[in-house]
């Protein structure tokens, strides 16, 4: 194409120039010389027309971008600078990528851009951090879709794949719709009465979107039956994960989450990550079957969930303020004929240690009431069926005659609770806790 341009241009050149010698006196002996061109702009052109490579990847430049666009269908463009610590851990990752690309014969070709030098491609595209990762598609420049995953060899290499391929496949029959769950711990799937629909669309641009998830999509009647799934719906499907702690180098915090202390292990534990709650082997038993056996009766529904708890302290009622866990809540708390007020608290948190004191004021205070009790529970070291407890501390009163639980809200000093109690449980208007948007979130 070029050498028959320059052609063209070369015979238009000699026309003008035969014209023009005719037009004028030949016996003044004018000459046509050569024109030459500069240094400048004999390697302009050559910039341009070349583009280097550096471990299979392109090297663009402003004068060479919008050529490497309209040449390669997919583009993906790595915008950096020499000084970046994040740009040099990620370099021979990209060039390995680039390199396996080249190997499997991927329409996906990788280029950089060396951001400070091409500021006009920075600004363009509104480079603000580095390294900072762009697909280009079909030349089009004007939304590329920013590289969203792991900057790994394994997450770059599947996302690639993703975007170069179908994006997501389509599941065909009920055998292949279980099959691809099977493949993966994590797997979505869009049930569509139509491919080419909004929805479907905006589906594929999430599945770009999330590089650590397996999508794919149907419209199979068959597999809509399989899964009782309605048209135009999208469905997480994951796997239980079995998970090995070692308790002498995991955090409390971690074991607190599972219900799990140090005098309990060896032991198993089965979350719910839906309701939160827990499930626990009969008598601890780790054998094979004992574990087959729980994880079918949570599937099935039939397995009481776990509530952690410890042992019921032999003086729990000497005291003003009475000490409650796990095992003794439900028969202290629930008692239809006691008005309860409990404080749920972390012996580690500040605000707790700062309320102590008020609490055994409380307690002391109405002591002598037989239809009230103060009371207090170590959320770390119990937990209540239907309690969720995110705060500490948190406050609850559970009135006589099963009534509504009554969270309460407002200030925190003696004054305050005891107004509280005595109007039978209900908090003033338009009152609320001074302290409460300090109150410490569970870890």
């Amino acid at each position: 194409m070029r050498t028959h341009t320059l052609l063209t241009v070369a015979l238009l050149g000699l026309l003008l120039w035969a014209s023009c010698g005719q037009a004028k006196d030949t016996t003044q002996g004018d000459s046509l010389e050569e024109t030459e061109e500069t240094p400048g702009e004999q390697a302009a052109e050559e910039e341009t027309e070349k583009t280097v490579e550096e471990n299979n990847v392109m090297v663009l430049h402003n004068t060479n971008f919008d050529r490497a666009l309209s040449e390669n269908q997919y583009l993906l463009v790595k915008f950096y600078v020499p000084w970046c610590g994040h740009c040099k851990t990620l370099e021979p990752i990209y060039a390995e990528v680039a390199g396996k690309l080249k190997e499997d014969g991927s329409p996906m070709r990788l280029a950089q851009v060396e951001a400070t030098k091409e500021q006009e491609l920075s600004l363009e595209f509104k480079i603000m951090g580095y390294p900072i990762l762009k697909l280009f598609t079909n030349g089009d420049r004007k939304k590329p879709i920013d590289y969203p995953g792991p900057r790994t060899v394994e997450a770059m290499l599947q996302w690639i794949k993703r975007c170069t391929g179908p994006g997501a496949p389509v599941l065909d029959t009920a055998d292949s719709a279980a099959q691809f769950i099977e493949s993966h711990k994590i797997a979505v799937i869009g049930f569509f009465d139509n491919l080419e629909s909004e929805a479907v669309k905006v589906f594929k641009t999430v599945v770009l979107a999330l590089s650590d998830t397996e999508f794919a999509m149907t419209t199979s009647p068959e597999v809509f039956q399989k899964y009782g799934v309605e048209n135009n719906s999208v469905v997480l499907f994951k796997k239980m994960l079995f998970v090995l702690i070692d308790t002498a180098t995991t955090v409390a915090n971690v074991l607190n989450y599972f219900g799990v202390s140090d005098k309990d292990v060896p032991t198993a534990r089965l979350v719910s990550m839906e309701t939160g709650k827990k499930f626990n082997t009969e008598g601890g038993d780790l054998a094979i079957k004992s574990l087959r056996r729980l994880c079918q009766d949570v599937v099935d529904g039939t397995a009481e969930p776990y509530f952690k708890s410890e042992e019921i302290p032999e003086d729990w009622n000497k005291e003003p303020v009475k000490v409650l866990v796990g095992k003794n809540f439900a028969s202290v708390a629930l008692d239809p004929t006691k008005n309860v007020f409990v404080e749920f608290y972390a012996p580690w948190c500040q605000h707790c240690k700062d309320l102590a004191p008020i609490w055994e004021q409380l307690g002391e205070k109405y002591a002598d009431r037989d239809d009230i009790i103060i009371a207090k529970l170590d959320s770390t070291a119990n937990e209540v069926e239907s309690l969720p407890i995110s705060a500490f501390p948190t406050l609850k009163y559970f009135p006589a005659d099963e009534k509504q639980v009554v969270d309460y809200s407002g200030k925190k000093d003696l004054e305050s609770l005891s107004k509280f109690l005595d109007d039978g449980g209900v908090l003033p208007e338009a009152e609320t806790s001074e302290e409460g948007d300090d109150d410490v979130k569970q870890k």
